[in-house]
């Protein structure tokens, strides 16, 4: 009786341990199949606020290639394709695609979840940019935004 009960217990403790593996790699597995679209709103926004503030304050010292290969919410990918493409000669910024952009930031226009794009247009402007976002492990990072990493046939019209 006591063999039985003892193999009862040893089977329900494992069935137990297996069932809390399999809730916590489910969980994981739903953590990093989710995309955080916002990301791409916040890192457009803040871009947007920091060119904007150094235009209006003359800051000469402020650059955009500091900022992008600084900031944690940006890929690897698209750190690297943006320090090649500003080695060319370019008549707009290439995040935002244009030679201006909203003073008042950005809203998301819409969302393609399949190719992982966010189109955002200008708050009282005439603009759109379209972002790419990449899930890496258990976080949403830019890996797209203008000219960077976004085909061409992605891109918002100009």
């Amino acid at each position: 009786m006591k063999t039985i009960s003892l193999s009862l217990l040893i089977l329900l403790l494992l069935s137990c341990n297996s069932a809390n593996t399999n809730e916590n790699e489910a969980q994981q597995t739903l953590k990093e199949g989710v995309t955080d679209y916002s990301v791409a709103l916040n890192f457009i926004n803040e871009y947007a606020t920091e060119s904007n503030n150094a235009i209006l304050n003359h800051d000469s010292l402020w650059s955009p290639m500091n900022w992008i290969n600084n900031n944690p919410s940006v890929s690897s990918n698209f750190k690297s394709k943006y320090n090649e493409v500003i080695k060319e000669e370019l008549d707009a910024d290439p995040i935002f695609d244009a030679q201006d952009f909203p003073e008042n930031g950005f809203e998301i226009l819409s969302i393609d979840s399949v190719n992982k794009l966010v189109t955002v247009k200008g708050i009282d402007w005439e603009m759109e940019v379209t972002l790419k976002v990449v899930n890496i492990g258990n976080k949403t990072l830019v890996d797209g935004s203008g000219l960077i990493n976004v085909l061409e046939n992605k891109r918002s019209k100009r």
